[in-house]
């Protein structure tokens, strides 16, 4: 069996921009004496907004914009248990 898929090209280029950093949270710090513990190093939580950008000969034809959140991710520092 042979499948294929026949489209018309509608842009010459597609780029991305990235945009600032927002709404930014530090991370927690949490110590654990559970047996099963597993340290984690501390990343920042934030929201950002990539744009693709269209282009079509040579001009840019539109934009679409895709906002992402990223939670923090919390230090985690293991104890050892008495």
């Amino acid at each position: 069996m042979t499948i294929t898929f026949l489209s018309t090209r509608n842009y010459d280029r597609i780029t991305s921009v990235k945009g600032p950093r927002s709404n930014v949270k530090e991370p927690e710090q949490k110590v654990s004496a559970d047996k099963k513990c597993v340290p984690q190093t501390p990343l920042e939580g934030f929201d950002v907004t990539v744009e693709r950008v269209f282009h079509n000969d040579g001009k840019e034809v539109r934009r679409e914009p895709f906002r992402t959140h990223y939670t923090p991710r919390d230090e985690i520092t293991c104890e050892t248990p008495r």
